[in-house]
């Protein structure tokens, strides 16, 4: 198969008449999603988009999105979806940085002061008024190869300018392919999704469900947690994938059970223990999937359910058709338990970063004849061959010369005081320390603040060394997101060392 669009095409012809997807109180056909796809991409190639023209779609999840990112894949177009409450700054850059031929919004007037080039804007009325005008004019699908570029997909960069992770169509091909493998979909399946469209794991379950001809529930991250569950229970829905902050809000304590849902997928940010066990309660008949992965590459592993008690802290083996190295400082492999950096080669790993030559070269290394994907991830293989997940070099911080790596201080915490919902470990900037250790509380119920302040002290205090203990604790309703619903950790430093009355704690 040459184009990702193609598996529409396909589903279309076996299931014309089952529903493709819903959103916000509207629902599609696979024919009649289909028939919107077409027109789409129909009128982008009468309006003269050429193959590889770059197509910036800046809105939230619905049925319009949707067709906007099916019907530029098929007209050849390369897709760049960015978040509707992106920051002006990084909308700016991505602009320039991608050079759009065409603008999709809801929200023209955030471009007004944008543009210093001639563009075609479209606004939601006007998608949702494309008609087979030019009913003559072929889509270019049949030309496109699967090594041709099909998104643009802009991450944070440690610069803080974003970076445009490029992949192809068989990049999406290949993960696609090898995501079905394990977690089986099939036409039966009722996907329900709030990730954002600009994340890869909200995108990739657009196309997961295309190609296996399931029926996705995609809704904005914005809906009251209510409804989201009305629609999981009243729509017998059967697939959940989510993250780390999803999760927090969906299975509080095992308040609600989902006895439809036969599976549930995580990745982004790991889980710890209590939350697993929280899941398993709320959803008794779901076979849970820990995953690893990182947009440059988009899945890298998964835990066969089978191991979840086994091998709790695992993320499992690597999916089929790739290969991974751990290496140490000196690129020699790792030892079993040994900890090192991985590497990752095969279909998945992307072309590099848009526009951005030096960068494409650090992380895309050449290793006895073939190109591994460094991904700054820090882990260590049992003599299984599963891995396990030990540390986000974006994540860790240095306190008092020793390098801390939030999860161990996070999970101590999660796994023995049941009242925390969340916690999330940060360092914050010292003179005297390099980073004095703060964590940070989601807590529903603050008049049991002190209580968890000093459970929390005293833990530390008997389990973890003098330089891992933390030094602050701030409490949060909700902890802040980034635009692909992961924590953000930068962000949380922030709101921290400007909060008035934060308890300090002055180790002995």
């Amino acid at each position: 198969m040459l184009n990702i669009s193609l598996w529409l095409d396909m589903i279309t012809k076996n299931y014309p008449n089952k529903l493709a997807i819903v959103s916000g109180g509207e629902s599609l056909t696979y024919v009649e999603l289909k028939e919107k796809v077409d027109q789409f991409a129909s009128y982008l190639v009468s309006r003269g988009l050429n193959a590889g023209d770059r197509i910036l779609i800046h809105l939230p999840n619905s049925i319009e999105a949707a067709v906007c990112i099916l019907g530029t894949l098929k007209a050849g177009g390369i897709i760049c979806i960015i978040h509707p409450n992106i920051s002006t700054l990084s909308l700016e850059y991505i602009i320039e940085d991608s050079s759009p031929a065409v603008i999709i919004t809801n929200s023209e007037t955030c471009f007004t002061n944008i543009f210093n080039k001639e563009r075609i804007i479209l606004n939601l009325k006007d998608i949702a008024n494309i008609t087979f005008e030019n009913k003559g004019q072929l889509c270019t699908e049949g030309k496109i190869k699967e090594s041709k570029i099909a998104a643009i997909i802009y991450t944070s960069g440690s610069t803080g300018k974003p970076k445009g992770v490029v992949s192809t169509h068989r990049n999406i091909i290949f993960s696609t392919n090898a995501i079905n493998r394990y977690l089986k979909h099939s036409p039966r399946d009722k996907i329900f999704s709030i990730l954002p469209l600009c994340f890869d794991y909200g995108l990739y379950q657009l196309f997961i469900s295309i190609s296996s001809g399931a029926t996705l529930y995609l809704e904005e991250a914005t809906i009251y947690i209510s409804k989201y569950k009305e629609i999981i229970e009243n729509e017998k829905i059967t697939c959940i994938p989510g993250i780390r902050n999803i999760f927090n809000l969906l299975f509080r304590k095992g308040e609600k059970q989902y006895p439809n849902v036969r599976y549930v997928t995580n990745t982004g940010d790991s889980l710890t223990i209590a939350k697993i066990k929280e899941i398993e309660k709320a959803c008794p008949n779901a076979k849970l999937y820990l995953m690893y992965g990182l947009t440059e590459c988009k899945r890298v592993s998964y835990l066969p359910p089978e191991y979840i008690t086994k091998k709790r802290e695992s993320v499992g083996i690597p999916i089929h058709g790739t290969k991974i190295k751990i290496l140490n400082e000196q690129f020699e492999d790792c030892k079993e338990g040994q900890i090192g950096e991985l590497y990752v080669s095969g279909p998945n790993v992307c072309e590099g970063y848009w526009n951005d030559i030096n960068s494409t070269k650090s992380i895309l290394i050449q290793l006895n004849d073939e190109i591994y994907l460094k991904t700054g991830d820090f882990f260590y293989q049992d003599n299984d061959g599963f891995l396990y997940f030990k540390g986000r070099k974006d994540n860790m911080f240095k306190s008092r010369g020793f390098r801390i790596e939030p999860s161990v201080i996070e999970n101590l915490i999660l796994n023995n005081i049941a009242s925390v919902e969340d916690v999330v470990a940060v360092g914050i900037p010292d003179e005297i320390e390099g980073n004095s250790i703060a964590i940070s509380v989601l807590n529903f119920d603050m008049r049991n603040k002190n209580t968890i302040e000093d459970a929390i002290m005293k833990l530390c205090k008997n389990h973890l060394e003098p330089w891992m203990q933390p030094k602050y604790i701030s409490f949060f309703n909700s902890f802040p997101l980034t635009n692909s619903g992961k924590i953000d950790r930068k962000k949380m430093v922030e709101i921290i060392l400007n909060e008035l009355g934060i308890r300090s704690y002055v180790q002995s």
